[in-house]
This record gives structure tokens, C-alpha cells and sequence, in this order.
């Protein structure tokens, strides 16, 4: 179920989700003496979706001072100009991200896109259909302020954010973390099974998501806000990008045990094989509620086909010793 209409999170914090493809990609505006805005979804959704929400909570546009991202992948810094057009607000973004701040040439061209599986594997029809969608949906941004690891950011009112780094999605994917309300905003970096049936949490760099799965966990949390309504063992189909209480515990546990499964399904294959006969090999084994669906010519999901990728190129099996 998506909350279209901004829902109260904490004092000073709220949260929607603007629909994406099926699914939802979830923003939340945060307002304390300064305000900002955490992620910005496709180029559409500012004028769609942002600003109506914070005029809904009796805002004005040129009230919000942030724009914040999670990380640089087209879903939630592609309306990055737009809102920054209509506030006024400064954008800000992890330095080790900051090469996709470029425009729509920078995702068609980049390692942490799903376009690069498509080329592997040469579905030249899904890369000319994939450069179309992202070049409709992201625009170039300025960005304002390059994040470090460990920054803090001070909103007022009691909402200091704290930049972790937590790559894995992307090489500049962070959370932030507010210590004294206990609340993360870990955008892609904690994705349980994935954003949908059919779809495995997609990540570019296997060892960084995993110890960034135990980094968020080590923190002190009673809520954790995801940037998508990923799937989970607390539901078996979409609900809400926000996790309380044990859910946290259980979305960043159900994180690990996809990844781990994974990482042994990938550990065994025929590494002999094409590239393509090994993502099948492995897509064919993978169980519920992790499964694939295969299409007419044999292929899977191409985001899901990046992850395997990854994993089968820079390995990575967690150690318990």
C-alpha cells in the first residue's frame, strides 16, 4: 500500500512514497529550523509529488534550505534540479557519487547501473530502451556541497543527521543517522528481497553491501527508513519503506540471508560456463521468496542479472568465525 499523502513519522519528520514503476520510491521532508528534503526521485516527481506534499503540511516551496541524497542513482537525484529549481535549496551529495551528478550520459555510462549487465550480455534492445527511459527521467544537477563520511548536518530542533557511509548499492550510497531520535534514512543501502516480487536486491559491490547490512545494524535504531516499500519476512508483498522496532531487526537480518544465499549459489557454479549460462544456472536455483521469472528468450530481469553479476565478479562469502 503506498502513503501518497505525507505521513508523520517522528516530531519534525515525515514520509511518502511517489509511485515508480510499479513500486514506490519513498522521500521524506524533514523540518527543523532549516528544512530539507531526502531524495528526489525521477525529474517528474518534484512538481508531481514533493511540492504538493510540503504545501500539504502548510510549507512553502522556498521554505526547504536541503536537498539531500541517499546516493546518485537516477530514482533519487533525478528531480534534483527540478526541486532545487522550485525551492531554492542546496543540493547536497557523497563525494564518491558525485560523477552521476551529471547528467543521463553519466548513468548510461556507468558501473553502477543495470544498463552495464544489459551490455554484458548483449540485449542491445534492453540498453536502447534503457538510455530512452533514463534520459526522460534525469536531469544534470549542480551539486551545492560534496558529503564526507562521519559529517554531521544540523537542521535544528533536535535533528542532527550524521553521514555513515554505507556503499554497496553504489560506491557513494550513505545513511543518515539521527542518534537522539534513533531513526536512519538508509536509502538503498538495506534492501531485504528487493523492491518486488521477481526482482533481488540489487547491489554493484557485494563485500561493501554486506558490511554496510552490519554497519546500520550496529546502530541504535527504532525506526528505519528504506528508500523503497522493499519486500520482507514481516510481508509477503509491498508495504511500507518505514521499519519499527523488530522490523528493523528483521529487514536488515532478511538483507543478510539473500546475500548470503546468493554469495554459495555464486561460490559453486560451473565458473567455466558463459556468462549468461551461469546467471541462468544461478537464477534457476535461487528458492522463494527470492525467485526470478525467465522470459520468453531465456532472460531475467536485467537488475537482478546485475547483481549476480557482481556477485560472481568481485566474490564475497561472509565469514561468522
Amino acid at each position: 500500500m503506498s502513503t501518497k499523502h505525507p505521513e508523520l513519522v517522528s516530531e519534525g519528520v515525515w514520509f511518502f512514497e511517489a509511485p515508480l514503476n510499479g513500486v514506490n520510491v519513498a522521500i521524506y521532508i524533514l523540518k527543523g529550523e532549516k528544512t530539507a528534503i531526502i531524495d528526489t526521485g525521477y525529474s517528474y516527481h518534484p512538481e508531481k509529488n514533493i511540492i504538493p506534499a510540503i504545501n500539504e503540511l502548510g510549507f512553502n516551496a522556498n521554505d526547504i534550505d536541503m536537498i539531500l541524497n541517499t546516493h546518485g542513482h537516477p530514482d533519487h537525484l533525478g528531480g534534483n534540479t527540478e526541486l532545487a529549481k522550485l525551492t531554492g535549496a542546496s543540493i547536497y551529495l557523497h563525494e564518491k557519487d558525485i560523477q552521476l551528478s551529471a547528467g543521463p550520459d553519466a548513468h548510461i555510462n556507468s558501473n553502477t547501473d543495470h544498463i552495464l549487465a544489459m551490455r554484458k550480455l548483449g540485449w542491445q534492445d534492453q540498453v536502447t530502451e534503457r538510455e530512452k527511459y533514463i534520459r526522460e527521467r534525469v536531469d544534470a544537477c549542480q551539486v551545492d556541497h560534496l558529503l564526507h563520511d562521519g559529517e554531521i548536518i544540523e537542521l535544528g530542533s533536535g535533528l542532527t543527521l550524521e553521514v555513515v557511509p554505507t556503499p554497496g548499492h553504489s560506491a557513494g550510497s550513505v545513511t543518515f543517522y539521527i542518534r537522539d531520535k534513533k531513526i536512519a534514512f538508509s536509502g538503498d543501502a538495506v534492501m531485504g528481497w528487493g523492491t518486488q516480487e521477481g526482482i533481488i536486491p540489487l547491489y554493484y559491490f557485494p563485500e561493501d553491501y554486506f558490511k554496510s547490512l552490519n554497519r546500520v545494524e550496529s546502530y541504535d535504531l527504532e525506526l528505519l527508513c528504506l528508500g523503497h516499500n522493499v519486500r520482507w519476512s514481516g510481508s509477503g508483498s509491498h508495504s511500507s519503506a518505514i521499519r519499527k522496532g523488530e522490523g528493523v531487526r528483521r529487514t536488515i537480518e532478511d538483507s543478510k540471508q539473500f546475500f548470503i544465499e546468493l554469495a554459495e549459489l555464486s561460490a559453486k557454479v560451473d565458473h567455466a560456463l558463459p556468462l549468461s549460462e551461469k546467471i541462468a544456472t544461478i537464477a534457476k536455483e535461487l528458492k522463494d521468496p527470492y525467485q526470478v521469472p525467465f522470459d520468453s528468450r531465456g532472460r531475467i530481469p536485467a537488475s537482478s542479472a546485475a547483481t549476480i553479476i557482481s556477485q560472481l565478479e568481485n566474490p564475497y562469502k561472509p565469514s561468522f568465525d
